[in-house]
């Protein structure tokens, strides 16, 4: 789980990058829903943090919250990896 979410930090990064809100809400609302399930709540609350961002196609909020994410991601990995 984990391994794949550090996956989507590159990817998130390079969609931000090209201002791709598809791709930013998509992973971020799966990210929302199996953060939860794999036991992590932050990694999902940062995925609905920046769902909602994208969908409001809102740059600033969505570098915000990709921010957001990747600290989730680091402090999982911190305890997990």
């Amino acid at each position: 789980f984990l391994a794949n979410r550090q996956g989507d930090l590159a990817r998130l990064r390079e969609a931000l990058a090209a201002a791709d809100f598809s791709v930013l809400q998509t992973i971020g609302h799966n990210c929302k829903g199996i953060g939860k399930g794999f036991g992590f709540p932050g990694i999902g609350l940062a995925g609905s943090e920046l769902e909602q961002a994208a969908r409001a196609r809102d740059l600033q909020a969505s570098h915000a919250a990709l921010r957001v994410f990747s600290e989730a991601v680091e402090r999982a990995c911190s305890s997990d990896c």
